[in-house]
């Protein structure tokens, strides 16, 4: 049961933009990932 409500947490927060990519500084994109068209291969 508590799983599943953290599981919703989650899901509304990431809906809302809320949660953050571990994987860079900050909440915003980087400057490289700005310039991207389409994703690389």
């Amino acid at each position: 049961m508590i799983l599943a409500v953290v599981n919703a947490l989650f899901v509304v927060l990431s809906i809302l933009g809320i949660v953050t990519d571990p994987t860079t500084r900050g909440v915003g994109d980087s400057a490289q990932a700005l310039t991207y068209k389409e994703p690389k291969e």
